[in-house]
């Protein structure tokens, strides 16, 4: 079964938005010493680009996975 995706664009720009919206409630917490809810969204924030990555090197959906290393090993980083 083929696994590939004929238009990235979209799903690429799903993760990098969902990672950028993070990223900006990750700041808000940070200034008001959420430090644990902080550290939370920035694995999130981190696991959404090397999603995007994913996408835009092996042209298909990434792994359903949260472990960081394991995504960033399979696009060789």
């Amino acid at each position: 079964m083929e696994d590939r995706i004929n238009n990235t664009e979209p799903i690429i720009l799903h993760w990098r938005e969902s990672s950028d919206e993070n990223y900006a409630t990750m700041q808000n917490l940070i200034k008001t010493k959420e430090y644990s809810w902080s550290l939370f969204l920035g694995h999130l924030v981190i696991e959404k680009l090397l999603k995007a990555m994913y996408v835009k090197k092996l042209q298909k959906h990434p792994i359903f996975s949260h472990d960081l290393l394991r995504i960033a090993k399979k696009i060789e980083i």
